[in-house]
C-alpha cells in the first residue's frame, strides 16, 4: 500500500547499518496524532506486505514501521507540550526533538556525524512546525 505521509517516514540512510528506522511525519496544518494512529490500525488490518512511503522508499518490515510510528508519535507531543509550557519556541522543540532522535539512535551505534541526520534535521524543523501548529489549535479549542 502506497501510504504518503500516514505511516511515518523511513530513514533509508540507515540501511547499510543493518537498522530500519522510522518517524511520524507531523506536518503543519495535517499533524493529528489520533487521528494518526487511528490511521496506522485501519491499515495493519489490512496485513500488508509492503508499505510505500510518500518519500524515501518502501518497507517489507510493516509491522515494525507501524510500531515505532505508534511509538513515536507521543513522543513527539510530550516533547511538544514540555516545549510550549516552558516557552520553547520551534527551534527549541526542534533540539529537544533531535537530542531524543540522537539518544535513540545512539544505542545502535549511530554517530552524530552519520549522513541521516542531514535528512533528519530537516524532517524535525518540519516537525517541529506542526506539532506547535497542533498543540497550539488544541489550546485554543480549550479556551474556547
Amino acid at each position: 500500500m502506497f501510504t504518503g505521509d500516514t505511516a511515518g517516514v523511513r530513514y533509508e540512510w540507515l540501511k547499510d547499518d543493518g537498522i530500519d528506522f522510522f518517524l511520524p511525519t507531523t506536518s503543519p496544518n495535517h499533524f493529528d496524532p489520533e487521528a494518526m494512529i487511528q490511521s496506522i490500525d485501519r491499515i495493519r488490518e489490512y496485513g500488508l506486505d509492503r508499505l510505500y512511503f510518500g518519500r524515501f522508499n518502501m518497507t517489507e518490515n510493516v509491522e515494525e514501521a507501524f510500531q515505532q510510528v505508534s511509538k513515536w508519535i507521543p513522543v513527539f507531543v510530550k516533547e511538544g507540550e514540555k516545549a510550549l509550557s516552558s516557552g520553547k519556541s520551534v527551534d527549541g522543540l526542534v533540539k529537544s526533538l533531535h537530542d531524543r532522535v540522537s539518544k535513540h539512535l545512539k544505542s545502535f551505534h549511530i554517530p552524530e556525524n552519520h549522513k541521516v541526520f542531514k535528512v533528519l534535521d530537516l524532517d524535525l524543523q518540519v516537525s517541529a512546525m506542526g506539532i506547535i501548529d497542533y498543540l497550539q489549535k488544541q489550546n485554543n479549542l480549550l479556551k474556547s
